[in-house]
């Protein structure tokens, strides 16, 4: 499955497609040059986004201070780490922000770490198959708004006064 990759590195990829927090972790300086800081509030962050995203909590409300991660977390690396596991590829996001530009900025985020070197080696499109070919942004869904992902997932983007007639999983 990570044939692409020496041992450790592939290890490493699988831990990081069961740890939320880890992916986080691995995946930092691929979009943001200020070093990783960790906290008990990521490890916690973390852990409630993967109950929320394998069904065992059905709705989720987080209320963290400004700067804490919540947007590179919820808005950022979670699409993306979801998109991580072959049962979870076709999974579908409505991402939405007070304000539009928000929710594009977070979008254009996700997008650089799908296309990212880091990402592509673990999780990308290098061969034919899907079970070998984990990930790719179709070329024909790529907007800032929505883009969709070779299995059918996709992340739609938008303020909260445009989420009329769209929907997802999550």
């Amino acid at each position: 499955e990570l044939d692409n990759l020496d041992g450790l590195e592939a290890a490493l990829a699988e831990r990081c497609e069961d740890s939320l927090h880890l992916f986080i972790k691995e995946a930092w300086e691929t979009i943001d040059p200020v070093p990783f800081m960790d906290g008990r509030h990521i490890h916690i962050l973390a852990e409630y986004l993967e109950a929320f995203i394998a069904g065992e909590i059905p709705r989720l409300l987080l209320n963290i201070p400004p700067g804490h991660m919540k947007s590179l977390s919820v808005s950022v690396m979670l699409n993306a780490w979801t998109w991580t596991k072959l049962e979870r590829i076709g999974k579908r996001f409505m991402a939405t922000s007070y304000r539009a530009d928000l929710a594009l900025r977070d979008a254009d985020k996700t997008r650089e770490l799908i296309r990212s070197g880091w990402y592509q080696r673990r999780w990308g499109n290098t061969v034919g198959s899907l079970r070998e070919t984990k990930l790719q942004i179709r070329r024909d869904q790529d907007q800032k708004t929505r883009f969709a992902n070779n299995a059918g997932g996709y992340r739609f983007s938008t303020s909260i006064s445009g989420i009329m007639g769209e929907g997802g999983d999550f």
